[in-house]
């Protein structure tokens, strides 16, 4: 068949008219075919498959199309295919046949009349690289089909150019329609088939196109390579589908796709634009793991993301590292992103700092660093410096961009500088810059805040003439001012427009709809738009529900809105103030107080009692003194520490109204109580019962001048106190006391609540314990303060702290908020963390409940006891090095101490020390414990205790010192030479180092307890939380791997060292609240 068309091309050719006479023309065909062919002989030593021909003598233009297809056809057939190509290459090079269809059809014809299909491809391939130049790659590609149409065997090569040359030039739908046509011609599309269409739909941002062609690839088995791996991350993570991203960065590296240095800081990047910090980090340590060291852009996506969340201290940490690296240097980048992170914090001086420090280092700040600079600024109001940087950026040969002016316009807006906004803007449409989408939307959202609609539907008008698109964020603006002026129809028309021309409502535009509606009074409407939000996937938030919760309760809809309200709570989501104090005041007002108190009972602790303040304070202004009592009782209940304004407002509702006077005393009493949780509670409850008596007589309240009230308060107070001491004896809670010398008619209201504050602070020393809960720096220096919770040994006799057996130093682990569970909640309270570890260990311990310093969210950062912690406080590494855990419980230890001795002091109204001085008292030992996350302090320390010399005294009396130095440890060796028993409770991490499995540190312990050291015990307490948790098996892997080399250790010590592994609640499944309940649980016997 390919014969029969080359035979016809030929006749054609030979019969076409021509300027020549036959005989010149066949005499010209011959002359060049023979040129040709001793070109291409002469150069056959070239190792080219076609080489290049020296034809100096012919002029290309002196040659007709006819000629030209007469030569290549008569070329491949007598001299062979490849002399033809050759002559066919010199051709295409020249214009005249370089865009001739004809030429490439004859030639490819021609080779495969020789049966060189191979190279029929190649001829095709160039064609349609050739037509792509001049616009006709259609054209081409019809052609090439038909050549399939005549019996060319397809080809993936010619498939795969084909391809690329229609994506390259943004054909990429028809090149998808190219792909099927072809595979359904027989064509078997290859790895590079596919990768081809997955790189044209990333760089259009079709990123669902690409993932499906991704995932057909990777379906049949095909790889990509890292370069197409790195476009695939970037543009997934541009797109916010980020997760996806990761999917394939580990369904890949799965696949044996070992990710390179820019893969990886590809997917850092994308990370960090997305704010998952910790994810990136986990990938930094992921990659140097890998053997890969990251370069300055790695460091520059980072020091990015923390900017982007605020976290600049962290950021400028990892910027000096950069600095200080002999290898990488800060580049023009690295700086603009710090610039910009200084600048959102609002720290100008530091940022207006770093743009000296990059001109020094003979760096050129940039348009993005000007612009970041000049953001900063004009968000300050620093307008005078804004525009000298404008200047300064001119001066240095930066354009100014639209983003340059938007900074500027968005800050003189939100300054109420309208006018002047607007006069920029004008000087930068002088200068050629057109305004953007930004630009509109700053401008549109300023006349919307000032409700100037007119103007804001002027600019929306204009913006969409001109062709600029308006996104769902102008048509959201709009629409929520409409709404407040209750423009509803409006509003709706301008919604309904958003989803015509394809634009997804969000929250705030459902949001702002159903606002609108519930401020009509269209509950109806609003509820419509609630269901066709969620219809749409678009999750309501707590505004959403607040707003249509607030319209059903103004119209009494309580069923409604406690339905709502449960619903919002089961998703997660937490009410609003407005939302909790509205509900629950509105079954107030109807006298329903236990349903505003279940309203409130799924609320976390701290929400609670804000709320609960907030109530209370209401209803006092409402005079509901009953249902104030009752929310007030149960407030006393959950939070001793109540709010002095609540407290004053409930007392004076309960003084104007005349009543419920036992219930202003109980609150009085109870707040009082704080200042000794363990006081003296029959003295107030006399106390109480003789003022309620005054009370409620019918006398008239005496008059009394300031000096004779404060005698009766003194004298009422010291009998009081006398009859408590004399009765002390009689093992009866309260025992009755005897007043008989006083009368209640002689007591004013003020002083009665004065005697029972002045008891509840003054009286209450007699107990054994001391307790509550200290904030204390850990130096004089430190910003941070810790939360410790003590319950310590009091002497009976002098009313001061006494030596205890034992000091028991409990860790916390991360904070663990917003259950709802009142068992973790109990059990995340330092006062009773306190009391268990009193339970376990006896009343002759002082207990020490230490809380992190320093928490990112949830997470407890040990940084002052564990130096190497990332930001969320999981360690890299435990090392010795200065003792850090050690020095900072003595420390810490030492300032709580003193803070009770000052509380104790001022409590008994003298200077005396508030320590019990005694000598030949054994030092105490020491217990530490470590919860969760706390169980890190414990391995820094195991791993310090590993390390220190033995003490000679560990075990010797004070030897005559004062009492105090004898109460806690006063130096790094003395508590560790005190240890004598370590707990781990429930430990564990997201990342490794849960548990200490360095053999050496246990060796060296082993040989310290060989040498004199005092007997130590390990005892780690787990639950299925931790130890059964198979998604985190390192912590039962670590677990397993410290037990066994503590056994092996064990059987070398001569019997001090003791291990013991108890595990609880392992009938039950994993579960938070088991974590937690271990901590009651614990045995340590």
């Amino acid at each position: 068949m390919f014969c029969m068309l080359s035979t016809c091309t030929r006749t054609l050719c030979y019969s076409s008219s021509s300027p020549l006479s036959p005989s010149q023309s066949s005499s010209m065909v011959k002359k060049v075919c023979s040129l040709v062919c001793d070109s291409y002989h002469n150069q056959s030593h070239v190792r080219v498959s076609s080489p290049r021909l020296n034809l100096v003598d012919i002029d290309p233009d002196s040659l007709t199309h006819e000629q030209a297809l007469t030569i290549v056809a008569s070329l491949a057939s007598d001299a062979g295919s490849m002399v033809a190509l050759s002559f066919f290459n010199w051709a295409t090079v020249h214009s005249k046949f370089r865009n001739f269809m004809r030429f490439y059809i004859v030639c490819a014809t021609s080779v495969i009349g020789n049966g060189n299909t191979e190279k029929a491809h190649e001829v095709l391939q160039c064609m349609v690289k050739n037509f792509a130049e001049i616009g006709k790659v259609k054209d081409a590609v019809e052609m090439v089909i038909e050549m399939h149409n005549q019996g060319l065997v397809p080809s993936t090569r010619t498939l795969n150019c084909v391809i690329k040359v229609t994506c390259e030039m943004g054909f990429v739908e028809y090149a998808e329609y190219l792909f099927e046509e072809m595979c359904v011609r027989g064509v078997h599309p290859n790895s590079a088939s596919y990768r081809l269409m997955v790189i044209a739909y990333c760089r259009i941002g079709k990123i669902l196109e690409a993932d499906r062609w991704l995932h057909a690839m990777l379906e049949r088995g095909f790889m990509v390579d890292n370069a197409t791996f790195t476009l695939v991350i970037s543009k997934f993570c541009e797109k916010g589908v980020s997760n996806r991203a990761m999917w394939y960065f580990r369904k890949l590296s799965d696949m044996g796709l070992k990710p390179n240095l820019i893969n990886y800081t590809c997917m850092i990047e994308g990370l960090c634009k997305r704010g998952s910090i910790k994810q990136a980090f986990e990938m930094l340590e992921e990659m140097v793991g890998k053997g890969w060291k990251p370069n300055v852009y790695t460091h520059t996506a980072l020091i990015d993301g923390l900017c982007k969340k605020g976290w600049t201290e962290k950021a400028f940490r990892l910027f000096l590292k950069l600095v200080r690296s002999e290898n990488h240097k800060p580049n023009v980048h690295t700086y603009t992103a710090m610039i910009s992170g200084y600048c959102k914090d609002e720290k100008l001086n530091r940022a207006e700092m770093l743009l000296n420090r990059m001109r020094e280092q003979g760096l050129v700040p940039n348009t993005n660093t000007y612009t970041a600079l000049i953001d900063g600024h004009c968000k300050a109001g620093n307008f005078e410096r804004a525009y000298e940087l404008l200047n300064l950026m001119n001066n240095d040969g930066f354009s100014p961009n639209i983003c340059t002016y938007n900074a500027i316009v968005d800050g003189l807006c939100k300054k109420g500088r309208v006018k002047e906004a607007y006069k920029i803007l004008r000087s930068g449409f002088h200068n050629g810059l057109e305004a953007d989408k930004v630009t509109y939307t700053i401008l549109i959202s300023e006349h919307c805040n000032q409700a100037e609609i007119k103007q804001a539907l002027v600019l929306f008008n204009k913006m969409v003439k001109i062709g600029i698109q308006p996104d769902i964020h102008s048509y959201t603006t709009l629409i929520a001012v409409l709404c407040r002026e209750k423009r509803m129809r409006e509003s709706e028309m301008f919604f309904e427009e958003a989803l015509k021309v394809g634009l997804i409502p969000t929250k705030k535009t459902y949001t702002s709809m159903i606002c609108g509606y519930c401020r009509e009074g269209n509950l109806n409407l609003a509820m419509r738009f609630f269901h066709r939000m969620s219809d749409s996937g678009c999750v309501p938030d707590s505004i959403t529900y607040g707003a249509i919760i607030s319209g059903l309760c103004k119209q009494s809809r309580l069923d409604e809105a406690r339905g709502l309200y449960d619903s919002m709570l089961e998703k997660g989501l937490v009410p609003c103030e407005v939302t909790r104090v509205s509900l629950a005041y509105e079954y107030c007002k109807i006298d329903d107080g236990f349903s505003a108190m279940a309203v409130l009972e799924k609320l976390e602790k701290k929400l609670w009692i804000r709320t609960a303040n907030t109530l209370v304070r209401k209803l006092c202004s409402e005079k509901k003194v009953g249902l104030a009592a009752l929310l007030f009782h149960k407030l006393l209940d959950i939070d001793l520490q109540v709010n002095r304004v609540t407290l004053a407002a409930f007392m004076t509702a309960c003084y104007e109204s005349n009543k419920c006077i036992e219930e202003m005393l109980s609150a009085v009493q109870n707040q009082c109580l704080l200042l000794l949780p363990y006081t003296l509670h029959s003295v107030l409850h006399d106390c109480t019962c003789i003022i309620t008596q005054c009370y409620s007589s019918s006398s008239p309240q005496p008059t009394l001048s300031p000096s004779q009230s404060s005698l009766t308060v003194k004298k009422f107070c010291s009998l009081l106190c006398d009859s408590y001491y004399i009765q002390a004896h009689v093992r009866v809670l309260p025992p009755r006391l005897n007043l008989v010398n006083i009368h209640p008619d002689s007591l004013t209201h003020e002083q009665g609540l004065i005697i029972v504050a002045s008891l509840a602070s003054d009286a209450g020393s007699m107990m054994d314990r001391w307790s509550g809960i200290l904030r204390v720096q850990l130096h004089s220096k430190s910003k941070a303060f810790h939360r410790v919770g003590a319950s310590l040994c009091l002497s009976p006799e002098t009313r001061t702290l006494s030596v205890p057996e034992a000091n028991a130093i409990f860790f916390c682990g991360d904070r663990v908020e917003g259950t709802g569970n009142q068992v973790i909640e109990r059990l995340s309270d330092l006062q009773k963390l306190s009391e268990i570890v009193v339970s376990k260990f006896g009343s002759s311990i002082n207990a020490w409940v230490i809380q992190a310093s320093v928490f990112n969210g949830p997470f407890a950062v040990y940084k002052d006891f564990i130096p190497s912690v990332n930001q969320y406080g999981e360690p890299r590494s435990y090392q010795p090095t200065g003792f850090p855990a050690s020095t900072s419980t003595v420390s810490l230890l030492s300032n709580c101490l003193e803070e009770v001795r000052k509380v104790i002091s001022g409590t008994r109204g003298d200077t005396q020390s508030g320590c019990s001085r005694r000598s030949s008292v054994s030092r105490p030992k020491t217990f530490i414990l470590g919860f969760s996350k706390g169980g890190t302090v414990v391995n820094q320390i195991v791993t310090e205790l590993g390390s220190t010399e033995i003490a000679s005294d560990a075990n010797s009396p004070c030897s005559g010192q004062p009492e105090e130095t004898c109460i806690v440890p006063k130096a790094k060796e003395s508590l560790l030479n005190s240890i004598t028993e370590i707990h781990y409770v429930d430990v564990g991490l997201n990342s490794t180092g849960a548990y200490l499995t360095n053999h050496h540190v246990f060796e060296r312990i082993t040989r310290r307890l060989i040498q004199g050291a005092p007997q130590l015990r390990f005892i780690l307490h787990g639950t299925p939380r931790q130890w059964g948790n198979k998604q985190r098996d390192w912590i039962r892997n670590e677990k397993d791997e410290m037990l066994r080399l503590l056994e092996s250790e064990a059987h070398k010590s001569e019997g001090k060292l003791k291990v013991h592994s108890r595990y609880y609640f392992a009938d039950k499944p994993p579960d938070m609240q088991m974590h937690f309940e271990i901590i009651e649980s614990l045995d340590v016997s």
